[in-house]
């Protein structure tokens, strides 16, 4: 796929090492100005002024002069025919625009507005919109984009399509958890509920690997209350799956949050719902998470028990699904053996889950983006710098270029075993480029792992100023 041409402007800041959010207190701008600017929507003469100002350049070398055929206008017609929302307020009827009751009792004369013909449908959607407007003011504040927003909502609402009308019907009327739902539904409607609700869980994680940690939490948890909402009209097992998939998914937005014991608790409650499915492969994705929050804690030989646990729950298991599976819980295996200096377990482990790759098409859980990044890091603790290198270079040539946290994640050590062969300058090239991400991302378990660096930058070259500079504006000031 062709790689899509950074924005001027962004291109800007991210060599000034900026977030959207720090240009915009440098320039007392709105985030929300920045956000619209660098994705080729216009702003105002004030807002061109200022940025021009800061950076030195004109209008037209930030990208700031937009071609009419790319104008806002049409994007948002686009963007308006492909998804609406569903799920409406639970007080919406109390703005019901078919009461004609005067506003002001007491005028003797009013003008009569002509009757605009609307269908149920566009007056519920547009006090949707009236009543949305503050919450979205809110989430803009907290960094979310319109773009993200709308992704948000079409992961939700493919499952609500999926639901009967009666049930869908009775969510917007009176609010989720209200009801106790006794739905009789037919095998093909059930079929399609299935259907839809895994369609959301899928495109939910999809979101997890480019979004903010915060933005992966809400939609998490709003596809769990759904979840409760119309578990009656599941088979158990279908219900348990499901839940499996979401706690784990909830897990892995608190781990970049560095909430370590709120996401221990979602990986404990994902295997017990695994469990209760008697479903291995989720089981072992649930142990697999918690092996993962264990190397962070540094607990290296307890996250190498889970990791054998999970391997011997699916070790007999056939298929694609559970061999990829295997090939990333051995990967694992062989980095925690690494933190723990026993080099041979870390050969075997990586040769095995290199051979088994080889029979795997392209998946998101495991590929050899993956295990070249893994194997990196691995090569990385045993000294071997030059190998290491060329692991994570061969990741991050295969990752997708939206994969962001996985890509500041690899960013890091490479930055690393360059400032450990005191090549100063690539690392610093490579280390602006993972802080401009995390910074996007604001994950602080990818901050963490920035911090960890500057630690080893600082004993490569403890007195150097373009170090300290890096160093200053790299580390958030909070």
């Amino acid at each position: 796929m062709r790689k899509a041409a950074t924005h001027p402007l962004r291109a800007a800041r991210t060599r000034y090492n900026l977030t959207i959010e720090q240009l915009a207190q440098e320039t007392s701008m709105s985030t929300a100005t920045i956000w619209r600017a660098e994705h080729n929507y216009s702003i105002n003469a004030e807002s061109r002024r200022r940025l021009c100002t800061y950076f030195g350049l004109t209008s037209q070398e930030l990208g700031l002069t937009i071609p009419p055929e790319r104008g806002p206008k049409k994007l948002l017609t686009t963007r308006a025919t492909s998804s609406s929302p569903t799920l409406a307020p639970a007080h919406l009827h109390e703005l019901d625009p078919t009461n004609t009751s005067p506003r002001h009792e007491g005028h003797a004369t009013h003008t009569t507005a002509t009757p605009i013909a609307t269908t149920p449908f566009q007056e519920q959607t547009g006090l949707w919109l009236i009543l949305g407007a503050s919450q979205l003011s809110s989430a803009f504040e907290q960094q979310w984009t319109p773009e993200t927003l709308f992704e948000s909502l079409h992961i939700v609402s493919q499952s609500l399509r999926g639901m009967p009308t009666s049930v869908r019907l009775a969510l917007q009327h009176y609010g989720i958890g209200s009801l106790h739902l006794k739905e009789h539904m037919s095998a093909s409607e059930c079929f399609q509920l299935q259907e839809s609700f895994t369609h959301s869980v899928n495109q939910a994680w999809q979101f997890s690997h480019a979004s903010r940690p915060e933005q992966v939490l809400a939609v998490g948890h709003a596809l769990r209350m759904l979840l409760d909402y119309i578990h009656t009209l599941l088979p158990a097992r279908v219900q348990a799956i499901f839940s499996a998939s979401i706690y784990n998914l909830i897990g892995s937005a608190l781990h970049h949050l560095d909430a370590s014991e709120a996401e221990e608790q979602m990986y404990a409650r994902a295997y017990a719902a695994a469990s209760e499915a008697q479903d291995p492969w989720h089981q072992a994705q649930s142990r697999n998470w918690q092996a993962i929050a264990a190397n962070f804690a540094g607990r290296y030989s307890r996250a190498i028990q889970y990791i054998e646990e999970a391997y011997r729950l699916i070790e007999e298991q056939e298929g694609e699904e559970f061999l990829c599976s295997k090939a990333h819980l051995l990967a694992n295996w062989a980095y925690n053996a690494a933190t723990l200096q026993d080099y041979a377990i870390v050969q075997e482990k990586l040769e095995t889950s290199g051979e088994l790759l080889k029979a795997l098409t392209p998946n998101d859980e495991f590929d050899t983006a993956t295990w070249h990044q893994i194997a990196g890091n691995c090569t990385l603790m045993n000294g071997r710098y030059n190998e290491a290198i060329t692991h994570f270079e061969q990741s991050l040539a295969q990752f997708p270029e939206h994969w962001r946290s996985r890509r500041a994640l690899t960013l890091i050590p490479l930055a690393e075993a360059y400032a450990k062969k005191r090549e100063k300058e690539a690392s610093l090239v490579i280390a602006q480029e993972a802080a401009s991400e995390i910074h996007t991302l604001s994950s602080k378990m990818l901050m963490n792992r920035l911090l960890e660096y500057q630690h080893v930058l600082i004993e490569a070259f403890p007195r150097d100023p373009g170090v300290r500079k890096f160093i200053a504006h790299a580390t958030p000031t909070r």
